[in-house]
């Protein structure tokens, strides 16, 4: 089956300060989840735009299975997985949430099952030279 990937991608943001790295683990297991969520076919999207409080988003969207919402609360706690037995250590989502509050930041998580789930990664803005 095919996957869709499209960008929506804010032309100016501010930058923010985080460790590059971390950020790429961070943005490869959304995606990562997300072509798992969408075997069977489907649209990807990876966004970026200014979010309220001095602050910037990374979306990462998919017309997946979707997550019931009695496990929601639980996705990011280390080891849980909505995946089937073998496919998936309930690590990735754990890793990213671990990252981003690292970081300063916080996730957001919204999902309908059938309709797909967006995760969305929300990043302080770095503070400009001579501001506090």
């Amino acid at each position: 089956k095919q996957v869709a990937l499209s960008l929506a991608l804010e032309p100016v943001l501010p930058h923010v300060t985080a460790d590059d790295a971390q950020l790429r683990q961070a943005l490869l297991a959304l995606l990562i989840n997300s072509l798992d969520a969408t075997a069977s076919g489907g649209q990807i999207t990876l966004s970026t735009a200014r979010a309220p409080e001095d602050r910037v988003a990374l979306t990462v969207a998919d017309t997946g299975v979707g997550i019931p919402q009695d496990q929601l609360g639980k996705i990011f706690t280390p080891f849980f997985t909505t995946k089937p037995v073998g496919q998936g250590t309930g690590l990735g989502l754990s890793a990213c949430h671990g990252i981003v509050t690292a970081h300063g930041g916080e996730m957001r998580v919204e999902s309908e099952v059938g309709a797909g789930t967006q995760v969305t990664m929300l990043l302080p803005a770095a503070r400009r030279a001579g501001k506090a």
